[in-house]
């Protein structure tokens, strides 16, 4: 992402994401407790070897979601520019 990509990804991530995550905020919410007691309760009856291989998903999965989320905004971005200058706003 380009420092212009990355500026504006972060202002969206800071002003607007409550906005859009609103309706799916409970359920959100849920998911994020379900999988954080899941792996509170798993980690320990992992040996060292096991918690290292658990760390290290836990880790590559939260860079591939944030490459996700890079991805499908600018996807969105790109998208929402092509329209305006189409002059057609979505609704």
């Amino acid at each position: 992402m380009n420092s212009l990509l990355r500026a504006l990804y972060r202002y969206a991530l800071d002003t607007c994401l409550d906005t859009y995550l609103r309706p799916e905020r409970e359920e959100l919410l849920d998911n994020e407790r379900m999988c954080r007691l899941a792996l509170e309760r798993l980690a320990p009856r992992l040996d060292g070897e096991g918690a290292l291989r658990l760390e290290c998903y836990v880790s590559g999965r939260d860079i591939l979601e944030s490459i996700r989320q890079e991805a499908v905004f600018a996807s969105g971005l790109s998208l929402g520019l092509s329209l305006a200058a189409l002059g057609q706003f979505p609704e």
